[in-house]
């Protein structure tokens, strides 16, 4: 049994932009789906969920994602995984072409955030895929210089373990894309997470996952809830 949870942000879609946003979507959830399907973890899936979303120019996250006040690219990521409870964030950083996969590196790394130029250079020594920040740029920004995109890209997995992982990645200013996966951690343990539809797109915003049975993830809730509670009475 798995899961696999990603968005595209919460945003407003416009109608000629749906059909782009939704294949992005399909996209990132066959990238994930492949790995969980085939008895990979949830830390591999969300990364490789997100790296899809970040290569694509329609979401604000990675390449084509908005521009800064100097014209440039400055982004943000961060993966939780819960078998541990780690960590990893990056924020400011530019020049690179996957942030969630250098928020992965930083998992097991001692500090859980590095910022701007020493971001960068972490990512390189764990060899990183590298870019010009030039490089981030799509055409239609350089046309436009979209500063209006600021929502965020993210995803839930549950793997066949037993483990979950969420991940997050955006463009600044998009400041929340670093503290998002605690706040996404505690919706799912809380009791009353609500039902999730299997396909739910809008103009506000597109969330879809691949169905599959939720039943042993409620019962994890189910308990933990239990435990919280009685460590709260004591």
């Amino acid at each position: 049994m798995w899961s696999l949870i990603v968005h595209g942000g919460a945003k407003e879609i416009n109608p000629e932009e749906e059909e782009a946003n939704r294949r992005g979507c399909i996209n990132a959830l066959e990238a994930g789906r492949t790995i969980l399907a085939s008895g990979g973890t949830a830390v591999d899936a969300v990364e490789a969920a997100v790296r899809v979303l970040e290569s694509d120019p329609t979401f604000n996250a990675g390449y084509g994602s908005a521009l800064n006040g100097d014209g440039e690219i400055e982004m943000c990521a961060s993966l939780m995984e819960g078998k541990n409870v780690n960590v990893g964030a990056v924020t400011v950083i530019n020049g690179v072409r996957h942030p969630i996969s250098v928020a992965k590196a930083m998992l097991f790394e001692e500090p859980i955030l590095l910022a701007s130029d020493g971001a960068r250079r972490f990512a390189e020594r764990k060899q990183m895929e590298l870019c010009d920040p030039a490089d981030l740029v799509s055409p239609e920004q350089r046309e436009l210089s979209r500063t209006d995109k600021h929502d965020t890209v993210g995803c839930i997995a549950f793997d066949q373990h037993g483990n979950l992982a969420v991940g997050t990645s955006a463009t600044l200013p998009c400041p929340a894309a670093a503290t998002m996966p605690t706040i996404i951690w505690e919706q799912w343990r809380s009791p009353g997470m609500a039902s999730i539809s299997r396909e739910k797109p809008s103009r506000r915003g597109l969330c879809m996952h691949l169905p599959t049975d939720l039943s042993k993830l409620s019962r994890l809730q189910s308990r933990s809830s239990k435990q919280s509670v009685a460590k709260r009475a004591a």
